[in-house]
C-alpha cells in the first residue's frame, strides 16, 4: 500500500487496498480495522478503479465497500463515502 494523501484530521489516505484484498486474501473489514488502528484510511476511489480493472461490477464494488466501511466506521461515514464515490463516478463517465 502507498500513501497518496492526508485527511484534514491527519489520517493517511492509502491506495493498494484492493490488491491486499484481492491477491493477499485479507478480508476488507479486517484490513480496514488494521488501517484505522494505524491512523490510515483507504481510498475508495482507488479501490473502485482497481476493482473495475479486475472486472468487478459496480454493485459488487459497493457491496464490499459498504460492509467494510460500516463494520469499521459506521453507516453515516459510509453514506458520505458513497456520495463522494458516486460523484467521482459521474464526473468521470
Amino acid at each position: 500500500m502507498n500513501q497518496i494523501g492526508i485527511t484534514e484530521d491527519h489520517k493517511k489516505v492509502m491506495d493498494g487496498v484492493f490488491e491486499m484484498y484481492d491477491t493477499k486474501g485479507l478480508p476488507l473489514p479486517i484490513l480496514f480495522m488494521i488501517m484505522k488502528d494505524k491512523n490510515m484510511i483507504p481510498s475508495p476511489i482507488h479501490f473502485y478503479e482497481d476493482a473495475l480493472k479486475a472486472g468487478w461490477n459496480l454493485k459488487t464494488i459497493f457491496n464490499r465497500l459498504e460492509e467494510a466501511y460500516c463494520d469499521t466506521y459506521n453507516e453515516k461515514f459510509w453514506k458520505e463515502v458513497k456520495l463522494r464515490l458516486y460523484y467521482y463516478i459521474n464526473q468521470n463517465d
